[in-house]
């Protein structure tokens, strides 16, 4: 007997999951139907098109096209074509006009920019001003020339014309390397 039960579970918990297994795989422009138990993929409406009756055992949809000021843009069972955007409105145009399948989209004229995305107020470009540079805090100084003291040693040659040294204050924040150009450098420098 308990044999019997074995086979008996084995052979009918597959039937349990088999409903779920072969489930319905409708595609993307097609609706499972009816909706409480699904067994058949019925065709959506196309674009342009809304939902007017569908029959309640068989697929079969009535569409019909949108009014003019409606859309549908996908293939859908809506009940009812969306309605258009209007792009009369102040300091706006028609970018393209709205048809059965696209919605009208909007630009604003010269000079204005849309204030939102899908374009639906327009306001004045800011007029563009260049302003000029606050005038410098600090004079530029003028560079200061050392020149070399003998004795020199031999082989060494001076430039023709001495080199300019920048001049640094004692309370500037710089960096090392300036520091070393400016005499302030802790530690002597190995050349």
């Amino acid at each position: 007997m308990k044999l019997l039960c074995y086979y008996a579970f084995i052979f009918l918990c597959p039937l349990f999951f088999l409903p779920h297994v072969l489930s319905l795989q409708c595609s993307k422009i097609q609706y499972e139907w009816p909706i409480d138990k699904p067994s058949l993929c019925c065709n959506m409406c196309p674009p342009g098109d809304y939902l007017v009756r569908r029959p309640p055992d068989k697929c079969g949809p009535e569409c019909q096209r949108c009014t003019e000021g409606r859309y549908t843009d996908t293939h859908n069972v809506h009940l009812y074509c969306e309605l258009c955007h209007s792009c009369n409105k102040p300091n706006m145009e028609y970018e393209s006009q709205c048809n059965g399948t696209h919605n009208a989209v909007c630009r604003c004229k010269a000079g204005y920019r849309c204030n939102d995305q899908p374009c639906k107020e327009c306001v004045p470009i800011p007029p563009t001003t260049t302003s000029t540079p606050p005038p410098s805090t600090t004079a530029l100084k003028a560079p200061t020339f050392t020149t070399l003291q003998a004795p020199f040693k031999p082989g060494y040659f001076l430039a023709g014309q001495p080199t300019p040294t920048p001049t640094c204050s004692e309370d500037e924040d710089v960096s090392t390397p300036v520091q070393e150009v400016c005499g302030k450098c802790d530690q002597p420098i190995d050349v």
